[in-house]
């Protein structure tokens, strides 16, 4: 499906960028889009009750961070935690619970830390068995990042790999959203942080 036969196809494209979530009925015919690195997006769908959602985080979690922004959707053990209980707060039953993962790419040469990607793909899938949510389907790692369109047409998800011409900027977006994440935490905590190697 192209990106013109999507946009016509739905009442509206909703995108999520990193530290945010969304959730929706099925019968308001919204798709859900958004743009991966090493960040990780969850698809997690209701199939009985006709509820879908995703969220984006760039961490497992906070680090022991003890602040109010800790809470944050950009860590994925809030991202899951609040897209559960928004999909729940809906009428979504989490028995009925099955998950798609996507992203969690390692692209940069001069990425230090490789394992920021595979740290968000351990985590998502470990949270997954941990709570006995099925993982359906999944496209994560390697070194590009992937555009992604979640629909309510049996629950489908459309993934573009970005071509190499294109991923550098991604990742460097990326890169700028993690400093500035990083120097958040490092001013809360007064101490030096190892999340990211600057």
């Amino acid at each position: 499906m192209t990106k013109k036969e999507l946009m016509s196809n739905y009442d509206v494209i909703k995108t999520i960028y990193a530290g945010e979530f969304f959730a929706v009925k099925v019968e308001r015919n919204v798709a859900i889009h958004t743009l991966l690195g090493s960040c990780v997006a969850a698809c997690i769908y209701d199939d009985i009750n006709n509820i879908f959602g995703m969220n984006h985080f760039m961490l497992p979690d906070n680090h022991g961070a003890d602040n109010i922004n800790s809470k944050s959707a950009k860590y994925g053990v809030h991202a899951m935690e609040l897209l559960i209980n928004n999909m729940a707060s809906m009428g979504a039953s989490r028995s009925n619970f099955k998950a798609k993962i996507f992203g969690g790419a390692a692209p940069l040469d001069k990425m230090s830390e490789p394992l920021i990607g595979n740290s968000n793909i351990n985590f998502i899938s470990n949270f997954l068995k941990t709570e006995s949510i099925p993982l359906v389907s999944s496209c994560v790692g390697g070194e590009l990042g992937r555009v992604i369109y979640f629909v309510p047409d049996d629950f489908v998800v459309y993934v573009r790999k970005i071509n190499k011409t294109k991923h550098k900027d991604i990742f460097q977006n990326e890169r700028h959203r993690w400093v500035k994440t990083v120097d958040a935490y490092e001013s809360t905590n007064e101490r030096q942080s190892v999340l990211w190697n600057r």
